[in-house]
C-alpha cells in the first residue's frame, strides 16, 4: 500500500499487489522501474492524484480503479477491469487487452486509443474514440445501460465457428457522421431485443467528406476481412436515419444493412431511393432478417 507524495524506488519480488491510496493531489506514475513483477494494481485514492501506467506492463491480476486511471503505454490485464461509476479509465493511443472474464466499466472509458475484451463487458459512458474490440470465444456479451450506449467504433474478430456477440441492456449506436465503423473480421453481433444504429449514409459518403466512408462509401461497416469461413453480421435489428431528400444528386441514396442468421448465412438488405424517387420525410428504416419462408402471394415485388 502506497500512502505518500514523492518518488517510490523499486519494489522487488513476485506477484506484487499494488494498492494507491491516500488524498494526494499529485498522480502516482506506474513506470518500468517501479516494480518487477505485478498481481493486483488499485487505485483507492480519495484526492485528486490518478494513477498512470506510461510503461507498457503486464498485470497478472486485476486492474480495480475507484478513482481514475490513465494508460499511455500498451499494458495487458489478465484479471478482471473495474472502473467505479464516477471514475475514469483513459486509454491514450494505445492498445489496452483486457483478459478477463468479466469487465465492469460503471464509470467513463475515455481516450483514444483502443480497448481488446477476451470476455464479457458492461460498460456505463463511452467516451472513448478508439475502438471496442472483442476477441473472445462464442457467448461473449456487451451490455450497455438501459438507455442505450455510442460507440465510436466497434470490431469483432473472434474465434471459432460462427461465434456471437451477444448485446444486452439497451441499443448501440456505432459511428458518428464522419468516422468510425463496424469492423466484421469473424463474428455474429447478436442484438436480441435491441436494435445496432449506423448513421446516415450520406453522411458517410465521399461527397460529403466522411473519413471512413473514403473508403467503405456509405456503409459504416467494412467485411472485407471476413474470408474463408468467417462469418460477419447482425441478427437482429439494425437502424438507419433517413434524411429527406436522400437519393437526390449529390447524395448517397442506397441503405445497406449487414444481416443475417445465427447459424451463420449472410443475408445482407439494401434500400435504395434515387434522383426519381427521392426520401420524401425524415425517417428511421429498420431492417431484420427472418429466417422463414415468407408467406403471401408467389409473385415479388409488388408494386404501388
Amino acid at each position: 500500500t502506497i500512502n505518500q507524495t514523492g518518488t517510490t524506488g523499486r519494489l522487488s519480488g513476485a506477484a506484487v499487489n499494488l494498492v494507491y491510496t491516500g488524498a494526494q493531489t499529485v498522480g502516482f506514475e506506474y513506470t518500468g522501474a517501479l516494480i518487477s513483477s505485478i498481481n493486483n494494481v488499485t487505485n483507492n485514492s480519495t484526492g485528486g492524484g490518478l494513477l498512470t501506467i506510461d510503461v507498457a506492463k503486464t498485470i497478472g491480476g486485476a486492474l480495480t480503479a475507484n478513482h481514475d486511471v490513465t494508460i499511455t503505454a500498451a499494458t495487458t490485464v489478465t484479471g478482471a477491469i473495474t472502473v467505479g461509476s464516477t471514475r475514469t479509465l483513459t486509454i491514450t493511443g494505445v492498445v489496452l487487452t483486457a483478459n478477463g472474464a468479466t469487465n465492469t466499466i460503471s464509470g467513463t472509458l475515455a481516450g483514444t486509443g483502443s480497448i481488446n475484451f477476451l470476455g464479457n463487458v458492461t460498460i456505463g459512458t463511452f467516451a472513448n474514440t478508439g475502438t471496442m474490440g472483442f476477441v473472445g470465444v462464442t457467448g461473449q456479451t456487451l451490455t450497455v445501460p438501459t438507455a442505450g450506449a455510442t460507440l465510436a467504433s466497434l470490431s469483432v474478430n473472434m474465434t471459432g465457428v460462427n461465434p456471437v456477440l451477444n448485446v444486452a441492456g439497451g441499443n448501440l449506436t456505432v459511428g458518428t457522421t464522419n468516422a468510425g465503423q463496424v469492423t466484421f473480421i469473424n463474428g455474429i453481433i447478436n442484438m436480441g431485443a435491441n436494435t445496432l444504429i449506423l448513421p446516415n449514409p450520406t453522411d458517410r459518403d465521399p461527397v460529403t467528406g466522411g473519413v471512413q466512408a473514403t473508403t467503405f462509401s456509405g456503409l459504416a461497416y467494412d467485411r472485407s476481412g471476413v474470408t474463408g469461413t468467417n462469418v460477419g453480421h447482425v441478427v437482429g435489428r439494425v437502424q438507419r436515419a433517413g434524411n429527406a431528400g436522400d437519393g437526390a444528386a449529390a447524395t448517397n441514396g442506397r441503405f445497406e444493412f449487414p444481416v443475417g442468421t445465427l447459424t451463420g448465412q449472410y443475408r445482407s438488405a439494401a434500400i435504395t431511393f434515387t434522383p426519381t424517387y427521392v426520401l420524401g420525410n425524415p425517417v428511421s428504416i429498420v431492417v431484420s432478417h427472418v429466417a422463414s419462408t415468407p408467406d403471401g402471394t408467389v409473385g415479388l415485388p409488388l408494386n404501388g
